[in-house]
């Protein structure tokens, strides 16, 4: 049989093991208020603060990295501190290596950002590094630094493009070599395209592009270029529910049926004091009402019309009240059109010894179509 225990022993025993058992407790409370007394002196930001967190919590990296910046005398060795207690960690890496470009340095600068590339292969390490390199005009590092960059690319490229261009590459060097299959990148690129109007490389870029805005836009810069065909087919592409005919009929929305997209081949309305736009629906056509503040001239709507050069079109239109007329560009528009691309607008004047207009206008159907 087992000896059984004495009571005394057991007695004096059992308070022992109360007494060990808190010492672990003790201390991890007393470490607690150890971090929480550093995070609540780091949110004073000061330089004494920051330095009584450090000696509170010495192994927070964070800490020792703020108070680099902060007491600019002694960042070297502060920096190196929240390094060595932390060196995986690339953010650090990349402050260092700003540091050291700052300070005349670029070797050093390239050697801690290409170590912080190297711990970290996500997008921000690789933009930094690029930027650098751009700096530095190292244009082959830069191009390569970029399309990694641009691969993982969540933000707005349009910045990193704009430095290549600045470094001397051409419009159609960065679409080869630095552009991944993504359409925000090339959304960036078409802008960049547009930035430096050059209407191939918009329309080239354009294949990439899902943003409709974006595209309609485009649409609208080859038309101001005299783009058509581009223009044409960038558009029948983007909303091919309203496609132009250019040997047919090529406004697309005649009956005024479907919401404006005030871009591209749509009407655009002119917001003006005094007028109001109904849609009628259903093949109704198209209402203003004007209550006699809008001005004396204006333009009412306009809508990018592309026309075929080789062709002739005809232009038909319900008549309207006295003061408003149609033109193509600046000239009113006649019944037969030759091939020159233009906007059609609706204009008011207000006739010689007559009020302003009061009351409303319809437009059913405005048609421009090839006449062959």
């Amino acid at each position: 049989m087992p000896p059984k225990a004495d009571p005394a022993r057991q007695a004096r025993f059992e308070p022992n093991m109360r007494f060990l058992i808190l010492i672990p407790v003790v201390l991890h409370i007393a470490w607690s208020l150890r971090v929480c007394a550093a995070s609540y002196l780091s949110t004073t930001d000061t330089v004494p603060a920051l330095e009584a967190a450090t000696w509170f919590d010495p192994g927070n990296s964070s800490y020792w990295s703020r108070l680099a910046t902060l007491d600019r005398a002694n960042h070297e060795k502060h920096l190196a501190t929240a390094l060595a207690r932390d060196p995986q960690n690339a953010l650090l890496w990349i402050e260092r290596g700003v540091e050291s470009e700052v300070s005349g340095h670029p070797a050093a600068a390239e050697k801690a950002l290409l170590h912080a590339a190297d711990l970290d292969h996500q997008y921000v390490p690789r933009w930094t590094l690029a930027a650098f390199y751009f700096r530095q005009h190292d244009v082959g590092n830069f191009r390569s630094s970029a399309r990694q960059a641009l691969e993982m690319a969540f933000g707005d490229a349009l910045p990193m493009l704009q430095m290549a261009s600045q470094l001397g590459m051409s419009l159609d060097e960065i679409r080869r070599t630095m552009l991944p299959d993504n359409p925000p990148v090339y959304r960036a690129f078409l802008l960049e395209c547009i930035r430096q109007d050059e209407p191939g490389e918009v329309f080239q870029a354009a294949a990439h592009v899902t943003d409709r805005r974006t595209l309609l836009y485009a649409v609208s810069f080859l038309f101001s270029r005299d783009h058509i065909p581009q223009s044409v087919e960038l558009w029948n592409r983007t909303v091919p529910e309203a496609p132009v005919n250019l040997a047919g009929e090529v406004t697309t929305n005649p009956s005024f049926e479907r919401e404006f997209l005030e871009n591209g081949y749509d009407w655009r309305q002119n917001r003006l004091d005094g007028v109001v736009f109904w849609r009628l629906g259903n093949g109704h056509g198209l209402q203003l009402e004007l209550d006699g503040r809008q001005p004396e001239n204006c333009t009412l709507l306009t809508l990018p019309v592309p026309l075929d050069p080789n062709r002739r079109y005809r232009f038909q239109v319900d008549p309207l009240p006295d003061g408003f007329s149609w033109y193509l560009g600046n000239e009113p528009v006649p019944n037969s059109i030759a091939g020159k691309s233009a906007v059609l607008s609706l204009q008011y004047h207000r006739p010689l010894g007559q009020t302003r207009f009061t009351g409303t206008v319809t437009l059913n159907h405005v048609s421009i179509r090839s006449a062959s």
